[in-house]
């Protein structure tokens, strides 16, 4: 997930969630406690998957090397950028202020945002993305790419999809090694997506002030703390349909209207990225969805809450309850955001039924048959 697209994503599911919150008050049962049984797709390998990924093979390893370097500069680089972020929906910049082995500021217009250690972004790789590139995708050099990019010299890596079709490139700054430009394509090789340094100035060190106290989120969960927190009843799975594997997970800093602290994990594919929000409660209060752009497929308990990019957001966005948590799923930053999101409701959500009748139970269920992501 690039930086920008992780506080935008951030920030639209801090709304969504405020929202929710206060919608689902009126649900909250202050008597239940104990553990409930994990539930959610394990992330277990599939025979299809294993065929897939062998089919991958063999990487470039000029590629594989551009992207190891990539993940040691992110460690131990301390850089100031200017990032423009371009879609379809138009386009914006942020500044950011990475601190090596400390985590980056990200400031847009007035607000400043902190991403702490190990808080996955496209621009301060904790490497995990980038390793799960180059497991999922195909990663090969492509010289005839290179360019220059903010003032610098840039080394150009095509990645492709099991159907050999190119799905993102990247270029990496030749000197530091960082990863400074990030192409999302469609189609026919249409752009879908641009995340490019337009400045760069590598730091020894960083202002005191890309070190900001406090935040919405703490840092990131460890495994210990993880398995905790799915004891006191957080369905949070290890990983999502689509070769999506869970990255990190955070938990809020303070309680989001009274429901309790807010539950959030990243997951990604390598270059795609989705994020699952876990909050106490239920849905009580349907109206300030649709206030706020989102339209039901379903009825009464089998409602799933489904938001298309546009004004409010650049994301696909769902809603739905499970386990006596409200969970809300926004993706990004993949060529078929749309497909992604009903693979992960279609396994997700308890919402769908054998009587669901609407266009999206009808399109889930049909993923759920193909990719057979229930077993």
């Amino acid at each position: 997930m690039n930086v920008r697209a992780r506080y935008v994503t951030l920030a639209s599911g801090l709304l969504v969630l405020v929202t929710i919150a206060i919608s689902a008050l009126g649900s909250v049962d202050a008597g239940t406690s104990g553990p409930t049984q994990f539930s959610g797709w394990t992330g277990q390998i599939t025979k299809v998957d294993e065929v897939n990924s062998a089919a991958m093979t063999p990487d470039d390893d000029a590629a594989i090397s551009l992207l190891a370097k990539a993940v040691r500069a992110a460690s131990a680089t301390s850089f100031i950028a200017t990032v423009k972020s371009s879609t379809p929906l138009g386009s914006s910049r942020v500044t950011l202020t990475h601190v090596a082995s400390g985590g980056t500021s990200v400031t847009s217009g007035a607000s400043t945002t902190w991403l702490p250690a190990a808080t996955q972004g496209e621009f301060v790789e904790a490497g995990r993305a980038l390793s799960l590139l180059a497991t999922n995708f195909r990663v090969i050099r492509n010289a005839a790419l290179d360019a220059q990019i903010a003032h610098r010299s840039a080394l150009a890596v095509d990645a492709f999809n099991d159907n050999g079709d190119v799905v993102a490139r990247f270029w990496f700054d030749a000197s530091s090694g960082l990863l400074i430009r990030k192409d999302t394509l469609a189609a026919r090789n249409v752009v879908v997506s641009t995340y490019e340094f337009t400045s760069l100035s590598l730091v020894r060190n960083a202002p005191a002030s890309a070190r900001p106290v406090g935040g919405s989120w703490g840092p990131a969960l460890s495994q210990r703390q993880l398995s905790q927190i799915r004891l006191e009843g957080c369905g949070c799975p290890d990983a999502l349909p689509g070769k999506l594997s869970l990255l990190e997970t955070h938990v809020s800093t303070s309680p989001l209207g009274g429901t309790g602290r807010a539950i959030h994990q990243v997951f990604s594919d390598g270059i795609g990225a989705v994020s699952l929000f876990f909050i106490t409660g239920g849905l009580v209060d349907e109206v300030a969805l649709v206030r706020i752009g989102f339209r039901g497929e379903g009825s009464g308990p089998s409602s799933i809450w489904v938001r298309p990019p546009g004004a409010a957001s650049e994301t696909w966005t769902a809603v739905w309850e499970k386990n006596g948590r409200i969970v809300t799923a926004i993706v990004s930053g993949t060529a078929d955001d749309r497909r992604t999101l009903e693979m992960i409701t279609s396994a997700e959500s308890p919402a769908l039924s054998g009587s669901e009748t609407s266009l999206m139970g009808r399109m889930i269920r049909g993923w759920q048959r193909l990719v057979g992501v229930l077993g």
